[in-house]
């Protein structure tokens, strides 16, 4: 029987629910998933930000509708869209957004690395909503082209993982992606757990910052976090588990970006993707200025060597999160429109720019302190 909720929850006190964002009009379009209904009349009980909670009463013979809530016209939710209403901290959270190009599985804020430049610093006290993100990946849709899984550092809740895992083999998705630094996969016997599932879409986002080992270590602030990455990338490669490799570009990793793709050629030739990616300004980041921030104008040169070297050697490589005007017009072919639609922005400036929709943007906070220029 499906799940509901009866208005009489909507206190302060209430359980938070998800759901699949709908109005009685297109209650057809969604099968038995579980739904969140628009109502547009003005009764309320509960401010929350973007939206009121109602007390209306769920309507009889439809038991898939959990709650009924409105939507204020100034954000930006659409049928369709998965949410989680939590009137205990007064906030709706969207899930997953239609025709959004970074829908994902936030499993945990927990990490067994503590990265230097890491945008969203680990919380070692954070708690897996199990329960919840099980019940998420039901209201999934019907043809799901690609979802992420991400955290955090999603293989260090082993249990709860396999179990998301296990719950996402049963939806049609095309790509599920985890952003995983690998460490943990060092243990074969939790890969061999993984690829039990038998999961011919699954694929592994790995994190490689140096070629050497204590350098790498230093980056990720963990002493032998370079060998257990090597280790479980190459138990993931032993099992036909695609892996991608991620470096992220600063003042401590630019000059060493061409000996590491010499090292991942050599040494991990079966990879299927190696991107490099632009700097996030926010978290650590913030903190650690002074030690990472480097104008991407200042480092084209080891970029344009280190993507000439890999796609000489016929190694799939892209460039993230850097716009067009600061990058070498030969590494345009590889740049990517990669960044998040949620924290993505462009300068005035941009406005003017013959090639702004092909460019990725700039993330919130970086434009800041980016000199941008119209092409």
């Amino acid at each position: 029987m499906p799940y509901f909720w009866k208005a009489s929850f909507l206190s302060h006190d209430s359980i938070p629910v998800v759901g699949v964002l709908c109005d009685k009009d297109h209650t057809s379009e969604f099968g038995d998933r579980p739904l969140i209904l628009l109502n547009h009349t003005d009764s309320c009980n509960l401010n929350v930000k973007g939206g009121v909670f109602f007390e209306d009463e769920t309507p009889k013979g439809e038991a898939r509708f959990k709650v009924i809530c409105k939507i204020g016209k100034d954000v930006p939710l659409q049928n369709g869209d998965i949410v989680r209403l939590d009137p205990r901290a007064n906030r709706i959270i969207c899930l997953y957004k239609q025709g959004a190009n970074s829908n994902a599985i936030f499993l945990t804020e927990r990490c067994n690395c503590n990265c230097i430049m890491c945008p969203q610093p680990p919380k070692n006290d954070s708690i897996v909503r199990l329960a919840e993100l099980l019940e998420f990946i039901k209201c999934l849709p019907d043809q799901l082209e690609e979802l992420a899984i991400t955290g955090g550092e999603p293989t260090v809740c082993r249990d709860e993982f396999l179990t998301v895992l296990e719950a996402l083999k049963k939806i049609n998705c095309g790509h599920i992606h985890v952003l995983s630094n690998a460490r943990l996969l060092s243990e074969s016997a939790y890969v061999d757990e993984i690829t039990s599932l038998c999961m011919q879409n699954l694929t592994f986002g790995v994190p490689l910052y140096a070629s050497n080992p204590t350098f790498h270590d230093y980056i990720v602030q963990s002493r032998g976090a370079f060998d257990q990455t090597v280790d479980g990338i190459f138990n993931l490669a032993r099992n036909n588990v695609p892996v991608e490799i991620r470096t992220v570009i600063h003042k401590q990793t630019y000059q060493g970006l061409l000996s590491l793709a010499e090292f991942v050629y050599f040494n991990l030739p079966f990879i299927y993707h190696y991107a490099l990616m632009g700097m996030e300004h926010m978290g650590y980041v913030k903190k650690n200025w002074d030690l990472l921030w480097i104008n991407p104008l200042e480092y084209q040169n080891e970029l344009l060597k280190t993507i000439q070297y890999l796609y000489r050697r016929g190694v799939n490589t892209s460039i993230y999160n850097l716009p067009l005007c600061l990058l070498d017009k030969k590494l345009w072919p590889f740049a990517r429109k990669s960044i998040s639609d949620f924290k993505e922005t462009f300068t005035d400036a941009c406005n003017s720019c013959s090639v702004k929709s092909e460019c990725s943007g700039l993330f919130k906070f970086q434009a800041r302190v980016m000199p941008i220029m119209p092409m």
